[in-house]
């Protein structure tokens, strides 16, 4: 992916990052785009933390974003496992990645 993605949905937070304080972080997810294979990719990013943009791939434009927001939910799980919490802007109440996604990505249990 060479030019900047055209971010579809972003979702803004403030993360409270042990011995270093609070900072604002976006979390932002790009249109799926065809790629050289004929497959989608789509762009996944959390500003403020990791600023690595990472792709995910599907066969379709659905499943590329799909995938491109269970990224996002991935890399918020480890980031919340080091300790750092997601608060809206101007909360003290914090947010877990499962609470952020559940309403979208709901994982299917045995119960």
């Amino acid at each position: 992916m060479s030019a900047e993605p055209d971010w579809i949905g972003v979702r803004e937070y403030e993360a409270v990052v042990p011995g270093d304080g609070r900072r604002p972080v976006r979390l932002l997810i790009g249109r799926p785009v065809p790629d050289s294979r004929g497959d989608y990719q789509c762009a996944a990013y959390i500003e403020g933390l990791d600023e690595k943009l990472r792709l995910a791939f599907g066969v379709d434009s659905f499943q590329a974003l799909i995938l491109g927001a269970a990224m996002l939910r991935i890399h918020l799980e480890a980031w919340q496992r080091s300790g750092v919490t997601f608060h809206w802007p101007g909360s003290e109440d914090a947010d877990s990645a499962d609470a952020i996604f559940s309403k979208f990505l709901r994982i299917p249990t045995d119960d």
